[in-house]
């Protein structure tokens, strides 16, 4: 991502309850089957994309194990334009 010139954004609590952590939106959407494969990274962090449509939707790697996630967009709902990690 900061190859891309994406940064993270300050950090919240996330927006599903207190008890998932801290997460950081990102402006962006992902490719998660070929980041996962190309940075390595573990099942144990996982890729979800939710499409809540009215109620919001998000694209996120979260890892469980920190309590730390990266919140990007999908594809769906991004603005024209929105830089994709691949």
């Amino acid at each position: 991502m900061e190859a891309q010139g994406i940064a993270l954004q300050e950090g919240g609590r996330s927006p599903y309850g207190p008890d998932l952590g801290i997460w950081y939106p990102v402006n962006c959407t992902f490719d998660g089957p070929v980041v996962r494969e190309r940075l390595q990274i573990p099942e144990s962090v996982t890729y979800e994309e939710y499409d809540g449509r009215v109620a919001g939707s998000d694209a996120t790697w979260f890892c469980k194990q920190c309590g730390r996630a990266i919140m990007g967009m999908i594809p769906r709902y991004a603005p024209s334009g929105t830089p994709r990690v691949k």
